[in-house]
């Protein structure tokens, strides 16, 4: 898959596909770290947002892409739409929260 076969699949331009990302971005920022998780939590992981767009686009290459498209852009993949400036761990599995004991739902 190139850059512009996977924006063509978005339905966006490189720009708008930026701006989408700097609004994310801006969106996470002000959330504490709970509200955080469950927002990443909700999202698919970069290897199932790889998968979306056929069996031949690898996480990988899915990053190539993204980070041609978002070059000078801040961030951190965490999955295919999740963004966080800290974190370095950009093939974090995005797994269902686990509750400690003493939490209440």
């Amino acid at each position: 898959m190139t850059k512009r076969e996977f924006l063509h699949e978005l339905g966006l331009s490189s720009e708008e596909f930026r701006d989408l990302i700097q609004k994310f971005v801006y969106f996470l920022e002000p959330m504490n770290e709970a509200q955080r998780d469950a927002v990443r939590r909700s999202m698919p992981t970069i290897t199932e947002a790889a998968s979306s767009f056929g069996p031949d686009v690898s996480q990988e290459r899915l990053g190539e892409i993204l980070g041609e498209i978002l070059e000078g852009i801040d961030f951190v993949v965490l999955g295919c739409h999740s963004i966080r400036k800290s974190n370095l761990s950009p093939g974090r599995s995005i797994a269902p929260h686990q509750h400690k004991p003493e939490e209440s739902e």
